[in-house]
């Protein structure tokens, strides 16, 4: 930046004119209101220009500060913001979402993004892939800057969401007010030192020095794709002290921050091999959901070598034995000025309807393939990018942007739904069509009962409305309870989960990738890795249970155990405010329990449910793991013809399991025990 003084503009000059602590209050406090969410560029505007303004001298006397309404109309007059730059109201904030970062759980704020929920996912998953290398450079990575802007993120909202008021149905025209309520929040609050209340360590901190601008060099350019801040989160005024942005702005300075992170990279090889590999896992682990089997070449533990350019079939994913979803992949950053002559699965899918005979495959990594006479063929093309993208479509192709496809896999509730939702996007005769991205077009496919266009006549051409991506934030609000729980249970949060579901009760049950994947030589094929389930209470301290590995079992102690875990749960569950109560006094975030069929041992604990507890020393932030084994037989026998054994007997087991290691006092538990029934 030229260091020649820069004339203000008229909003920096009138904006002087006013207390700059007092000015600084109102508009964050305006900023922050969840009733004026659209205005966000005016008040982000009249932010910057407050900042630069804060910098000038200061006149003899201040005058009497407006109202927001009169300071924002000012604002839009001057920067000429109409109603065609205030185009998107975002989510209100006064839905509650805590996301998982490292081992905590932050409240996150939606601000102006689309997709804040997978932009986080994605900020996490490459910090995995290139933290190393950005270290050796900047003495800190990718997870500082996320650790940074949630954990600021998450100190506004827990201070001040008790005084937002919901305005759920804003529109464009509405005026600029603020309710007396958030305005005294926001003082109070801005008395405060975020670094008195947010623990960073050495390398968060010098990401903050990083994301900390001039208050006089402060800017907001509303023509940014990214974001109009920048990657600047907090800044520095003549006096020593720092403004730091209202939280509706930091998911986009913290995505922004990440791409210019990984841009620092573009000529490193090793970073744009990891980054390569770090999307075509995620990629697969998407597909698994919907086949257990991946045709593709050996998966390379060192980094993919070769631009992803789409020319390749880089998966084969079998929905049948004679249909298949061919998978391209196109790493943006891999592009360069000229795009691809060809996308490989798109020109496999026409090769197969166009062709009789046996149609030969290329395959990333080098591999060959041949489709059989008589299959099927649907194209699919994946983007993968540092940042948040909407790839357009085109007739007879699905493309969808690699958090279209994870959120399509974490949603869908069929071993199909990929397949027909990509069979009916490439469809030849698929009328010409715009959405953004393709969320937009999978929410409207998935609520008309999974298809497009069901039981009316095609039209020539069709809109699909933008912000379907909406649905992330409403599920992370659903899920957030259960992200709380996971961490306090130690699992791993929702993102790395295959899937997940809340009921009412309240309980959960997730699926979650266990081991390693196989690869098979001879035939080419990826075969996914096992999955473990776990049922979950959602109570105040959350209980977990793992079932065991029950492959070779007979059907009926399957069903029993999937009983018997449903009823223990929600067990659990019914205890609601007893529970809490029973924890208040006792330093335990969560219990795990192991559940295995067994027969009585000679020389141990006699008993139809028998528990044990780990003998490991436990850290106090970590959730007690204990065991019962179940003599099945027994159990049953027990429980014939009494309505009550089962809940007694379990009553039993955790009665002598508290009684035992004297964990604490959840004797109530005798009383008003687990059973079977739901």
């Amino acid at each position: 930046m030229s260091a020649a003084r820069r004339e203000p503009d008229a909003l920096e000059l009138a904006f002087s004119a006013y207390d700059p602590d007092e000015l600084w209050t109102l508009i964050f406090a305006a900023a922050t209101s969840p009733g004026n969410r659209h205005r966000s560029v005016t008040l982000g505007s009249s932010f910057a220009a407050a900042l630069r303004a804060s910098a000038a001298p200061a006149p003899d006397e201040y005058q009497p500060l407006p109202a927001i309404q009169a300071l924002s109309d000012l604002a839009a007059t001057t920067y000429g913001i109409g109603p065609a730059r205030e185009d998107f109201i975002p989510t209100d904030p006064t839905q509650t979402v805590f996301l998982a970062v490292g081992s905590e759980p932050l409240r996150a704020v939606p601000g102006l993004t689309e997709r804040p929920v997978a932009d986080l996912t994605r900020a996490l998953r490459m910090a995995e892939a290139v933290d190393g290398r950005l270290h050796r450079r900047f003495q800190f990575g990718i997870a500082n800057v996320v650790n940074v802007a949630m954990k600021y993120g998450d100190f506004c909202a827990r201070h001040l969401a008790d005084a937002w008021v919901p305005a759920p149905d804003l529109a464009l025209n509405d005026e600029v007010s603020l309710p007396d309520a958030e305005y005294e929040a926001t003082r109070a609050f801005l008395n405060l030192n975020p670094l008195d209340h947010i623990e960073l360590g050495e390398a968060d901190e010098r990401a903050l020095e990083w994301m900390t601008n001039s208050a006089s060099r402060a800017t907001f350019d509303a023509e940014s794709l990214s974001s109009p801040f920048g990657r600047y989160l907090r800044f520095a005024h003549s006096a020593g002290a720092h403004r730091w942005v209202p939280p509706l702005f930091i998911p986009e300075i913290m995505a922004h921050a990440v791409r210019e992170l990984v841009s620092a990279l573009d000529r490193d090889g090793q970073a744009r091999r990891a980054l390569r590999s770090s999307c075509l896992n995620q990629i697969r682990r998407s597909l698994w959901r919907f086949s257990n089997s991946l045709i593709e070449a050996p998966p390379r533990s060192e980094g993919v070598e070769s631009p992803l350019r789409g020319i390749d079939v880089q998966w084969l994913v079998p929905v049948n034995p004679s249909t298949f979803i061919a998978v391209s992949v196109i790493y943006v950053p891999d592009l360069g000025a000229a795009p691809p002559p060809y996308i490989g699965s798109v020109e496999l899918a026409k090769q197969v309807r166009s062709q009789s005979g046996p149609v030969p495959v290329r395959m990333a990594g080098g591999r060959q393939g041949t489709i059989k006479p008589g299959a099927e063929v649907i194209p699919l093309t994946v983007f993968a990018a540092p940042g948040h993208i909407a790839v357009p479509q085109a007739v007879g192709e699905a493309k969808l942007a690699l958090e279209d496809l994870t959120w399509i896999a974490e949603t869908a509730t069929s071993d199909d739904d990929l397949y027909a939702f990509a069979r009916d996007l490439s469809a030849p005769d698929f009328p010409e069509s715009f959405g953004w991205e393709a969320i937009n077009y999978w929410e409207p496919w998935t609520a008309n009962g999974k298809s497009f266009f069901k039981g009316g006549v095609v039209p020539n051409a069709v809109y699909f409305e933008a912000h379907a991506g909406e649905a992330e934030w409403d599920r992370a609000v659903e899920l957030s309870d259960l992200e709380v729980a996971l961490l306090r249970v130690g699992l791993p949060p929702i993102r790395d989960l295959r899937a997940a579901e809340v009921a009412p009760g309240p309980v959960a049950n997730v699926a979650m990738i266990a081991g390693d994947p196989t690869y098979d030589a001879t035939r080419g094929v990826n075969i996914a890795p096992s999955v473990d389930g776990w049922s979950l209470a959602l109570t105040e301290s959350p209980v977990a249970v793992a079932r065991a590995s029950l492959e070779e079992a007979s059907a009926d102690r399957r069903r029993f155990f999937f009983d018997f875990c449903g009823g223990l749960i929600y067990g659990f569950a019914a205890l609601g405010d007893r529970w809490r109560f029973a924890h208040q006094e006792i330093d335990v975030p969560g219990y795990v329990l192991y559940l295995h069929a067994s027969e009585t041992v000679s020389g141990e604990p006699s008993g139809v449910v028998t528990p044990y507890l780990d003998p490991h020393a436990r850290a106090v932030d970590e959730p007690v793991n204990f065991l019962w084994r179940i003599d099945v037989e027994g159990f049953a026998d027990s429980a014939n013809g009494d309505p009550h054994a089962a809940n007694l007997l379990t009553a039993d087991a955790v009665a002598r399991f508290h009684q035992d290691h004297d964990i604490g006092r959840v004797e109530i538990i005798h009383c008003h025990g687990p059973g079977r029934g739901r």
